[in-house]
């Protein structure tokens, strides 16, 4: 009688006697999916052939995981077939970083310069206004001073009524001209660009306005409806879904300043 150990099989056996049946052998085989046979043995370290393997699977990983790159030791120069200089994509990615950082701190400082000095011409333009006692001279800061301050070409004032019963300089307009031309109940109007069809009843015989901003007045109950309307020669100085802020508060002191001033108040 021969005594052979079979690792395969029980810890051991006798040839010419059948095997003792493993304790395992009852129990249901475990389901595996791709992923459990792609992972490295649970408890074995990570091998350098798990990581390539994971790679060769996802090439899109450092796409996705732009970040880890940053952590790696990377090799120098090399040359040969299928050899990828790391050092210069990394070099290279972090430049074009720099680079971006460095063009949107531009166009922040210049975003924040440029709002400053807005903020700045429209402090002049306020000034102008309420300095201004009589209706006459509202209208004529309106018109004259208030483009000077803001560097536009021009502006003026509309209200909806007969133009023999108008303060002069008020442009008289039809009776629902403000509604159609900024909708009903709607504060104000930008356009970045004028076609020419479209230049009626502000701009008539104007053909040097290019973009132009209308805003509504709220004056008085006994004030026919009013606008405040900007026009300008260079495109998309004013445009659908700019911040109005300033312009809200501008055309809100020009109606306070009218309604103090307009006759009979």
């Amino acid at each position: 009688m021969t005594l052979r150990v079979d690792p395969a099989a029980a810890p051991f056996h006798i040839e010419g006697q059948p095997p003792s049946r493993h304790p395992e052998a009852d129990r249901p085989a475990k389901m595996t999916s791709s992923s459990d046979t792609a992972a490295p043995a649970a408890g074995r370290p990570i091998q350098d052939a798990d990581v390539l393997a994971h790679l060769a699977r996802h090439p899109d990983f450092f796409q996705r995981h732009p970040e880890a790159l940053e952590a790696l030791v990377l090799p120098g120069r090399r040359h040969g077939d299928g050899v990828v200089d790391m050092q210069r994509f990394q070099i290279d990615r972090l430049a074009r970083t720099v680079d971006d950082m460095r063009s949107n701190q531009k166009r922040l400082i210049g975003t924040v310069q440029a709002n400053a000095e807005i903020d700045q011409r429209v402090r002049q333009s306020v000034l102008a206004l309420v300095e201004a006692q009589t209706v006459d001279a509202v209208v004529d800061r309106l018109v004259q001073a208030v483009p000077q301050a803001l560097g536009i070409e021009c502006a003026l004032v509309a209200a909806e009524g007969d133009a023999g019963r108008m303060p002069a300089g008020v442009t008289a307009l039809p009776p629902g001209t403000i509604d159609r031309l900024l909708g009903a109940g709607r504060p104000l109007r930008l356009r970045g660009r004028i076609e020419a069809d479209a230049r009626a009843p502000l701009w008539t015989g104007n053909d040097t306005v290019r973009s132009d901003a209308v805003v509504r007045l709220e004056t008085r109950a006994d004030m026919p409806p009013m606008v405040m309307v900007l026009g300008n020669g260079r495109e998309a100085t004013w445009h659908d879904g700019q911040a109005s802020d300033l312009l809200d508060f501008l055309a809100a002191v020009a109606a306070r300043c009218l309604a103090r001033s307009w006759p009979g108040a």
